[in-house]
């Protein structure tokens, strides 16, 4: 019996951002059969918030990468920030590397002045920032950043040259104590060693009483391996990349073709089955 389902956004549950009928449709079905539903991302909180309103679409929120687990009324579960020593020693590999940064807190998105065009890029970051729900806060330094952000700092992006994305995960994995990942091919994810997609399920499922195999996960990149490898059932997308999909019990269609709902029809098909 699966009691939870855990989708990823991007390329997954939404396609170029929207959301298919299809698989809002079969969302409403699977809660309306006592099923609970949850996204499981790279974005902000506040930011999934905004696209979960848009798209009708009630549910638990599991933001940057597990870092931080909220209930449907937006309650805090659990928050796993990045400690300011960290941050400073990753400011200073992105310095040294001349890569640009930037930090997710839960409602902000931090950016240092220099390396992003500041003020020129104020207005543009500024409008963008009301599109998604998120508010640009830019900082001239790190240390004034930490003491009025020190636990917000949720997730570190960062963006190589061409050819040096390996460099970077390497680079962070080095210092101990960062899960590193990505969602994509251009920039690097770092969080919090006590932050991924599947401890951020585990502490829901805690709160909603359920069992690791009444958990059903799918994603389609590096940062949902965690979910899909390890939940009572993994799916891919046609459109994940190898390691999701071999680390999947199913695959599905891909997210343009509404692949979560195939994901849900087979879940409930396996309810109604008693197993």
């Amino acid at each position: 019996m699966i009691r939870l389902f855990c989708t990823d956004f991007d390329n997954t549950l939404a396609h170029k951002g929207k959301v298919t009928q299809k698989n809002r449709e079969a969302v409403r079905r699977f809660q309306e059969q006592g099923g609970r539903f949850a996204i499981v991302t790279g974005r902000m909180a506040a930011n999934i918030e905004k696209k979960a309103a848009e798209n009708e679409l009630s549910c638990f929120i599991v933001a940057v990468n597990g870092a931080l687990v909220l209930t449907k009324e937006k309650e805090e579960l659990a928050r796993a920030c990045i400690s300011a020593e960290l941050v400073e020693k990753m400011e200073h590999i992105c310095k040294e590397h001349r890569w640009r940064f930037l930090i997710y807190g839960r409602s902000s998105c931090y950016l240092p002045k220099k390396g992003w065009g500041y003020p020129f890029t104020r207005p543009i970051f500024h409008v963008i920032g009301k599109r998604s729900g998120v508010k640009p806060v830019f900082f001239s330094n790190l240390r004034e950043l930490t003491q009025f952000a020190q636990d917000d700092l949720l997730k570190m992006n960062v963006f190589p040259r061409k050819g040096e994305k390996q460099r970077v995960i390497d680079a962070f994995s080095a210092l101990g104590s960062l899960y590193v990942t990505t969602s994509g091919k251009h920039h690097v994810e770092v969080m919090s060693d006590a932050a991924d997609k599947w401890r951020g399920i585990l502490r829901l499922a805690e709160h909603l009483g359920v069992q690791q195999d009444e958990i059903a996960a799918i994603g389609d990149f590096d940062n949902d391996l965690p979910m899909v490898s390890q939940a009572g059932i993994g799916f891919a997308v046609e459109n994940a990349n190898e390691s999701i999909k071999k680390a999947a019990a199913v695959q599905v269609p891909a997210a343009r073709d509404s692949g979560v709902a195939e994901a849900l029809k087979y879940v409930l098909t396996l309810n109604e089955s008693g197993r």
